[in-house]
């Protein structure tokens, strides 16, 4: 009985070993296949990586070594009032510009006020003509010729309040899909980036704060 055992125990141990041996790859594997990488792009002459999508910002492009790339949650924290929501208004107007399409989600902010600074900040006319619409002549040709600027790029925002992880999840699967077919003039803008503005009022059937973003954040 006791050989039974100890010849169970054994194998029991040698399955073990393979699947952890599986799941757990020495850290020389992977910096050899970084190193390998870091040759060919020196050899290519690379400059940026090929899959990084610029903000439009080179600081912050920097930072997030050579832009956004996909697959990826960044978050951008700052006290109220600092400017967050004009801050990702200028990097969706930007990555359109690049040719990629963005799904702008705002839970608190119409999306009227968004366009409108993103006119402001296109134009740099103040915020306080857009939002009021009381543009000056000099400045009206060129808020129209901006706005219309605007207007072609392939930015889709949601302005309703209400929403939860899987109204936003099937919402951008479907944005997805839209994005993945050629315009009436055969252009194809996938979509680079999805923006929600701002994820604490996102409904999470949490009442504590800290979990509730926990779990909104883990599920993006």
């Amino acid at each position: 009985m006791d050989i039974i055992f100890e010849k169970s125990q054994s194998m029991i141990l040698e399955l073990s070993n393979q699947t952890n041996s599986q799941d757990m790859i020495h850290i020389s594997e992977f910096i050899n296949n970084e190193i390998e990488a870091t040759i060919e792009a020196k050899e290519k002459g690379l400059q940026k990586p090929k899959d990084a999508i610029s903000t439009g910002l080179t600081g912050l492009d920097e930072m997030l070594g050579g832009g956004l790339f996909g697959g990826n949650l960044f978050m951008i924290a700052a006290r109220p009032a600092m400017g967050k929501s004009a801050k990702v208004s200028n990097i969706a107007v930007n990555i359109a510009k690049n040719g990629y399409s963005v799904g702008f989600f705002s839970l608190e902010m119409p999306g009227s006020q968004i366009v409108q600074r993103m006119i402001s900040s296109e134009s740099s006319i103040d915020l306080y003509e857009t939002k009021t619409r009381l543009v000056k002549k000099i400045n009206f040709e060129n808020y129209l010729n901006k706005a219309d600027e605007l207007s072609k790029l392939k930015i889709y925002i949601s302005d309703k309040g209400e929403l939860d992880i899987n109204i936003l999840r099937n919402k951008i699967r479907k944005l997805k899909v839209k994005c993945e077919k050629k315009d009436i003039n055969g252009n194809l803008s996938p979509l680079g980036a999805v923006i929600v503005d701002y994820l604490q009022i996102m409904d999470s059937n949490i009442d504590d704060a800290n979990k509730s973003l926990g779990k909104i954040t883990k599920a993006l």
